[in-house]
Formats: structure tokens, sequence, C-alpha cells
């Protein structure tokens, strides 16, 4: 059998003298893949959802799901039919989904200490309060408890940063 070049890929044709047809085998990456995908054919008459990668014209490569069957006729030689399906952007999917994972997970993480976080904050927040309220007659204590507020006030603002941060992971 001899492949023809076709809307970037390769079709199969029966041209024996083309300067354009290849052997099939130059199709695939790895000349192995080839080999044993028609050796398992020939031993059980089909092989369903195997993996191989093939060859653009542009010299770049595509994954490929491949159905093989044999074909027996009488008073012929056996045939192959092969289905494939382009399978290279559900391949690179699935390359960048452990990624997000790790992402959502990072984000989830985040999510958590900033809501601990600001529950220590707000208790400060609230002790600072009631110090620079008590402490009205004596200036330099206040002005102590007023620092303690204003760098409580500093952390709740970054834990609200944490918390955007982590509401952007986690909706993905």
């Amino acid at each position: 059998m001899q492949i023809r070049r076709s809307c970037g890929f390769w079709a199969a044709t029966r041209c024996r003298n083309c300067a354009l047809c290849i052997s099939f085998r130059d199709v695939f990456r790895f000349p192995e893949q080839h080999v044993k995908l028609f050796h398992s054919c020939r031993e059980v008459g089909q092989v369903r959802e195997s993996e191989a990668e093939w060859r653009r014209l542009d010299g770049g490569f595509v994954s490929m799901r491949l159905h093989v069957r044999l074909l027996k006729r009488k008073n012929a030689k056996p045939e192959f039919e092969i289905i494939g399906e382009d399978i290279t952007e559900l391949r690179a999917m699935e390359r960048q989904l452990p990624q997000a994972q790790k992402f959502e997970a990072i984000g989830q993480l985040a999510g958590g200490i900033a809501h601990d976080f600001n529950n220590v904050v707000g208790a400060i927040l609230g002790w600072a309060e009631i110090g620079l309220d008590q402490s009205a007659a004596n200036p330099q204590i206040a002005d102590r408890f007023a620092k303690i507020r204003e760098q409580g006030e500093r952390a709740a603002a970054l834990t609200k940063e944490l918390l955007a941060f982590a509401r952007r992971f986690n909706r993905g």
C-alpha cells in the first residue's frame, strides 16, 4: 500500500510510481508502532483504540487513535481498513489538567489560610479598639494601641487580597 499526501495528512492510494507517494510505514513517527499495530491486527483480526503518532506534511506530528481491521476476501490479498481520529488536542488538554489541578489546590489552600488569618486579625483589631478606648487618659499607651490597629488593618487588607487570589483560582 502506498500513501499520498492530502490535506495536510496522508491518504492511502494504490499508486505505485508517483513521486508524491511514500510507504505507509513512513507516516508513523516511530516505526515500531507500525510493526506492532499490524502484527496485532494480523493475529486477532482487528485492533481498536490503538494510539500512534503520525507525521504531518509540514513535518509536525499528530496523535492518532486508530482502529484497524483485517479484511480477507476470496482470491485476494488481505487488506487493512484503518480509521484514524486526531486526538492531538485531547492529549494536550490532558497534559494541562495536572497544572490546573495544582492551581486549584493552591487557591483552596490560600482561601483556607486567609479565612483563618482573617479571624485572628479580627480579634486583634477588636482588642486594639478596646485598648484604645480604655487608654484615652494615657496618650502613650493610646498611641501604641493605634499602631496595633493600623497594622491590623494592613493585615486585613492583605487577607482580602489573598481571598481574591483564592477566588480567582477556584473559579477556574
